[in-house]
């Protein structure tokens, strides 16, 4: 079984301004949908069963190209005894209910889409509806309309988003931010073997490893500068930003380094995995001060963000036919999404839009 989370899914959660094509391609012919029938219901509005099939066929093309071919991607069982299918699909509804809820609350920040905003989507959306064929079109929903709709929804979504995550404290304690300098070099405990296995290193080749690591300490001391003498030797020297609680390194190091005056060198520190030495360049680091202050801003921001569409979500009532869901199936159509050259300049491939439109026709 395989286990599987939503995060997998949200590469389209909130916003695709440009939409592109995506290529419908029947393989057992896909159950008739009624277009107009209400999918489900979400606070107030509701939700047809074409913009809804539109949005999960999009997600489904950015999932064939994580998947692969296999023709039984779709049946493989998840942990909870869903299969692929079924537990992607949920997800991407789930994800589209969001999309709603936020989007009933535009007023409460005075948000609406400009007319210029209007125009650009009207645009886009006839230029994604020309570039699927009249078969894309039927089978998977790729329509002026449905992409029009669900571009003024994700933009909408995205200012709204934008305004949630404002209503924050942005007074950031310097401490709570403040960020030092190290510069260390590393000798490691352990080795990788021909199969690529990392093994420990025998007592012998552990006891030089600190030797070398006290002898390169005594060498970089006397020349008083860690990071000069290491590029002088070719040694593996390393300069991190850091405080106190940072995870990102052998705790041991970090606890060591952040008991160092300026300029001062550690012992020989005997970590997890390495032997290290280590020199305290700056007590204070302005520009990974500053990012760290970005970075706290953010992670306010996003805390924010939750705590308001986790509320909403409480607040409103949601309803679907899974009846009418499962009509939606991955087995029995495959979607292809086709990348836009204009939009993608730096597609590996830099393909002409000849070989592009013959992509498309397959």
């Amino acid at each position: 079984m395989i286990k599987y989370g939503k995060r997998i899914v949200s590469i389209a959660l909130v916003v695709m301004l440009v939409l592109t094509a995506f290529v419908g391609c029947g393989k057992k012919g896909a159950a008739k949908l009624d277009e107009d029938a209400i999918l489900m219901t979400v606070g107030d509005t509701d939700v047809t069963v074409g913009l809804a099939h539109f949005y999960i066929r999009y997600q489904q093309s950015l999932m064939e190209g994580i998947f692969g071919t296999d023709p039984t991607k779709w049946k493989i069982e998840m942990e909870d005894g869903t299969t692929r299918e079924e537990a992607i699909r949920t997800a991407i509804v789930e994800q589209l209910q969001e999309l709603y809820i936020i989007y009933q609350h535009a007023e409460d920040y005075d948000i609406k889409l400009e007319k210029m905003e209007l125009e650009y989507i009207d645009s886009q959306a006839e230029k994604f509806e020309k570039a699927n064929s009249k078969d894309a079109q039927k089978k998977a929903g790729a329509t002026k309309e449905y992409a029009a709709e669900y571009m003024r929804l994700s933009m909408t979504v995205m200012k709204i988003k934008g305004a949630m995550k404002k209503d924050i404290d942005t007074n950031v304690d310097l401490e709570e931010a403040k960020q030092k300098r190290m510069s260390y070099v590393a000798y490691p405990k352990t080795q990788t073997d021909a199969n690529g296995e990392e093994k420990e290193l025998s007592k012998d080749a552990l006891a030089k490893q600190k030797a070398d690591a006290e002898k390169f300490l005594k060498e970089a001391k006397a020349n008083g500068n860690l990071k000069t003498y290491g590029t002088e030797k070719s040694a593996a020297v390393k300069t991190i930003a850091f405080d106190s609680k940072s995870t990102s390194l052998d705790k041991k190091l970090i606890k060591a380094a952040d008991k160092l005056k300026e300029n001062e060198f550690s012992g020989v520190i005997d970590g997890e995995d390495a032997y290290y030495v280590v020199q305290l360049e700056s007590l204070y680091d302005q520009e990974a001060t500053d990012s760290k202050m970005e970075s706290i801003l953010e992670q306010r921001s996003e805390a924010r963000y939750k705590e308001l569409l986790e509320k909403w979500k409480k607040d409103t009532k949601v309803t679907l036919d899974e009846e009418l869901l499962e009509k939606i199936s991955f087995q029995e159509l495959e979607v292809v999404y086709v990348k836009d050259e204009e939009t993608d300049k730096d597609s590996e491939d830099n393909k002409s839009d000849k070989d592009t439109n013959k992509d498309s026709e397959k």
